[in-house]
């Protein structure tokens, strides 16, 4: 991917148009006196970029301009974006924008656009389509929803707030959706997950739920039916029990009987029989006994197995003469003893690892007899185990009224609450189907390539890096930090440093775009914004160049030496690469650097909002 900013330009209140150029390919330094604007340009590029709040100065700045406007390249393609001003806090929705890079004559006109409608151009060039989503949600964003292209840009700058912090790397993380967004964009962003994994991630995910939920459904019915027909078998026991039909009748004929005698009032008592019940009884004992026969068995016939193993054991020298019979000395009936052994051998070991038709006789009749107990416990249900006769008419319409509600509630409830077949087999079927890479060993090695980048540039920089130039680069992935741990040991060291951490944090980013470019992620622009990595250098008495102390002015050398190295490599690759870089220090600290370009020194009444620009 190509992409760079050509200008950053502002349409002030007066009439007066403040214009800031960049080049391609090349370190962009602004370097000059604070309160000069030099962190404006990255807040004005952010909010040029669709930023829903915004930290651009009130004072010089915004009161003094209608429009900021973005000049940018993307794949050769000349893109122009200007947003109307902010009122104080609340930001505009006024946006200019042109897909040809055409920059309006004099103050910009809104267009029929708005950031939806711009982000969704854009993002088309950076690959970024509605199959690109969120793998899972948290408090700040939801599962599924499309990734903007807003979190992407977390891999481009590396504000004045940030680049010093030894816990935080990533610019936004005070703010709870980008917080959130950074870990579930990191592997996309590095190459370590394709979008093609995470949608089959996600339909696996979805499938899986979908038929958790089919399986539940069944299953309550299923509970509700099988509570529901127990109600039943009680009523019919109690039924037959007191005579009103018959011991032996079943649930069809029972219904029917029982329908007719509330509807008639008929009291018909039937002839009670007790010896059903006790029969089935004897049933289940035996077939009980039988299992329990038939279990006995088993345990004999696994201990006769374990036997013949032990003997499998002791037969296995045979295995060793076999292979070293050369070293033996051999008898007249040596290969006659061997042969009957090994023959023996052979046998037992066969015996021991098939899976014989005694084995699977006595299984099948223990199922076929477990099969027989629940249908006749069943049927015991609705036998009766004593008679029984009414005291009374009135504890007879009792129980005939009992009978009138749950055969209403039968009668309708049957249609109601036999289960739904669900068919899941073709939600099993795209579950089966679906080819999801495990992406562990990729992150393995994308981390270890990131590690073997970043430490590169440690052995390039060890004069700057005082006792640490020894130590090893170590990526905290769930931290999504950048620690360095002793030599040859896993321990990680805490520098209490925050020139090392303007180190590590700057090292951490050229790592991950050099990671980046070498797995050709659309995703991610390749830019990088610094705002004032000479942050740590400077005293108490204000942040002018000049308080830098001699023997830390070398270090500031290397910041830009470094990353003059990296345009050289990117360069080297047939890459392309932009850096802007806003500083504090004098020229001569990089101004014999082949990839460093000088865009403007605020300083001597020269600044973003010079005093023609302002009303």
């Amino acid at each position: 991917m190509k992409f760079y900013f050509k200008k950053v330009i502002l349409w002030c209140n007066n009439g007066t148009k403040r214009e800031v150029e960049f080049q391609p390919n090349k370190v962009n330094v602004i370097t000059g006196g604070s309160g000069t604007g030099k962190t404006a340009i990255l807040q004005i590029i952010d909010y040029c970029l669709f930023a829903s709040e915004h930290k651009i100065s009130e004072d010089v700045i915004n009161e003094n301009v209608k429009w900021y406007g973005i000049h940018f390249v993307i794949n050769d393609k000349d893109y122009f974006i200007a947003r109307q001003a902010p009122i104080f806090k609340k930001v505009s929705n006024n946006y200019y924008f042109s897909s040809l890079g055409e920059e309006p004559i004099g103050e910009p006109s809104i267009t029929d656009t708005d950031d939806k409608k711009l982000k969704k151009n854009l993002e088309s060039e950076f690959s970024i389509t509605n199959s690109v989503i969120m793998p899972y949600g948290a408090n700040g964003i939801r599962k599924d929803t499309k990734i903007s292209l807003r979190y992407f840009l977390l891999f481009n700058t590396l504000s004045y707030s940030t680049i010093d912090n030894e816990d935080i790397f990533f610019d936004k993380q005070n703010v709870q959706r980008y917080r959130d967004a950074l870990g579930r964009i990191f592997d996309l962003s590095l190459g370590i997950e394709t979008i093609e994994n995470i949608v089959h991630r996600e339909t696996k995910i979805k499938l899986e739920e979908k038929l958790e939920k089919l399986q539940k459904k069944e299953d309550n019915i299923s509970i509700k039916q099988n509570s529901f027909y127990n109600e039943i078998a009680v009523l019919f026991k109690k039924s037959k029990e007191y005579g009103l039909i018959e011991s032996d009748a079943d649930i069809e004929y029972s219904v029917e009987n029982l329908n007719a005698i509330v509807t008639d009032t008929l009291n018909i008592v039937k002839e009670r029989k007790t010896e059903q019940y006790q029969s089935i009884k004897k049933d289940i004992y035996l077939f009980r006994k039988k299992i329990d026969n038939l279990r006995g068995f088993e345990n004999e016939y696994i201990l006769y197995k374990n036997n013949l193993r032990e003997t499998e054991d002791s037969l296995k020298p045979i295995i060793y003469l076999n292979q070293n019979e050369n070293e033996i000395i051999k008898t007249s009936i040596f290969t006659i003893i061997i042969d009957a052994l090994e023959k023996d051998f052979g046998i037992i070991k066969k015996a021991i690892k098939n899976k014989t038709p005694i084995d699977i006789k006595v299984t099948n009749l223990i199922k076929e007899y477990e099969g027989k107990i629940r249908k006749l416990e069943e049927k015991l249900k609705e036998i009766p185990d004593q008679v029984k006769n009414f005291e009374d008419d009135i504890e007879m319409y009792v129980f005939l009224g009992e009978i009138k509600s749950k055969l209403e509630l039968y009668n309708n409830k049957e249609q109601r609450i036999i289960p739904k077949q669900y068919d899941t087999t073709e939600i099993e079927d795209q579950l089966n189907k679906l080819v999801i890479n495990d992406t562990s060993e990729q992150k393995k090695l994308t981390i270890s390539f990131l590690e073997e980048m970043i430490q590169d540039d440690i052995n390039f920089l060890k004069d700057a890096l005082d006792n640490y130039q020894h130590h090893r680069s170590a990526f905290n992935y769930k931290d999504k930090k950048l620690e360095l741990r002793q030599p040859h040991s896993d321990k990680v060291v805490n520098t209490g440093s925050s020139s090392i951490d303007m180190f590590l944090h700057i090292l951490l980013f050229l790592g991950i775009h050099k990671v980046i470019l070498s797995n050709e992620v659309p995703y991610i622009a390749p830019y990088l914004i610094m705002d004032q990595p000479s942050k740590p250098y400077y005293g108490d008495e204000g942040d002018d160049y000049k308080n830098i102390k001699e023997t830390d002015q070398f270090k500031i050398e290397y910041v830009f030496k470094l990353l003059n190295n990296f345009m050289n490599s990117v360069i080297k690759d047939n890459n392309d690469f932009q850096i802007i870089v806003f500083e504090h220090v004098p020229t001569t600290l990089f101004d014999k650097l082949e990839n460093i370009y000088l865009v403007e020194e605020f300083r001597n009444g020269n600044a973003l909002i010079k005093e023609n620009n302002k009303t």
